[in-house]
């Protein structure tokens, strides 16, 4: 499982295309492999309330940009982060 969560509607528009076909090439990479089940709400949800524990560390990409990582025992999460506001958020499932 994966979230990704954007800070404001107009970056998610503008990621969109890329995204759509990402997903689409992975979709079609997996198909004969394995089957893929939805997720319900609820999973999702526990899912990313866990993604806020962790051990949590931060690289500064420069004086204004950085990066805030948290490592649980089941997920990684990767914030991206402009001055004092987060752009992106990343939650990956091990």
């Amino acid at each position: 499982m994966q979230i990704d969560i954007y800070a404001s509607r107009e970056l998610f528009v503008a990621m969109w295309p890329k995204l759509l076909k990402s997903t689409a090439v992975e979709a079609l990479r997996l198909r004969e492999h394995k089957k893929i089940a939805s997720v319900d709400a609820a999973r999702v949800e526990t899912f990313f309330r866990a993604a806020n524990e962790g051990k949590e560390t931060t690289i500064y990409v420069d004086r204004r940009t950085r990066l805030l990582k948290r490592e649980g025992e089941r997920h990684w999460l990767v914030e991206s982060q402009d001055g004092p506001n987060w752009v992106h958020r990343s939650v990956l499932m091990k």
